[in-house]
């Protein structure tokens, strides 16, 4: 799996507060990408990698809680890892931490969304989760919501990964 590495403060490992690991999927039709707003964050569906989850495993799990849709482990295509220090990254906590986000992405045909099968959380309903098929050569008319100081970090998930996928199709 291809690795791309993000660190533009020069961080150490041993500046690290925080560890995450995620997984996302870029969900494929014809020329179209699936994102979702969360809270006013544009992201790939995916998320957290619970204890004792495989990569793989999460990531359905995650497409199956926000899609309503099973994937199966054929259907999804490992694309890169994303390791992205993130320097004075703010919590929801309002709190200031540098993190390591490890972020496993793939990619697989979109197959529909099922809102009777959907398991949002509370959180989700709350923050208005939504799911949209955007042009992939227009996802960049979605990003940059001034108004969440997180936005910025999942707007640079979000461009390393169509250029992955970009370099891909080639």
């Amino acid at each position: 799996m291809e690795r791309i590495i993000i660190n533009e403060y020069n961080l150490e490992e041993n500046q690290i507060d925080k560890i995450n690991l995620k997984v996302r999927a870029l969900l494929v039709l014809k020329k179209q990408l699936l994102i979702c707003n969360y809270g006013g964050i544009v992201m790939f569906p995916g998320g957290k990698v619970d204890k004792g989850e495989t990569i793989i495993q999460g990531l359905i799990r995650e497409l199956h809680e926000e899609t309503g849709i099973l994937y199966s482990e054929n259907e999804l295509n490992e694309l890169f890892l994303l390791e992205y220090f993130q320097s004075n990254y703010p919590s929801r906590e309002n709190t200031f931490l540098n993190r390591l986000s490890k972020i496993y992405f793939y990619y697989g045909i979109f197959k529909g969304i099922d809102n009777g099968n959907k398991q949002m959380t509370d959180k989700e309903k709350k923050d208005n989760f939504s799911l949209k098929l955007v042009n992939i050569d227009e996802i960049s008319d979605h990003l940059c919501d001034k108004s969440n100081p997180r936005s910025r970090f999942f707007d640079r998930e979000i461009t390393e990964a169509v250029k992955a996928y970009k370099r891909l199709l080639k």
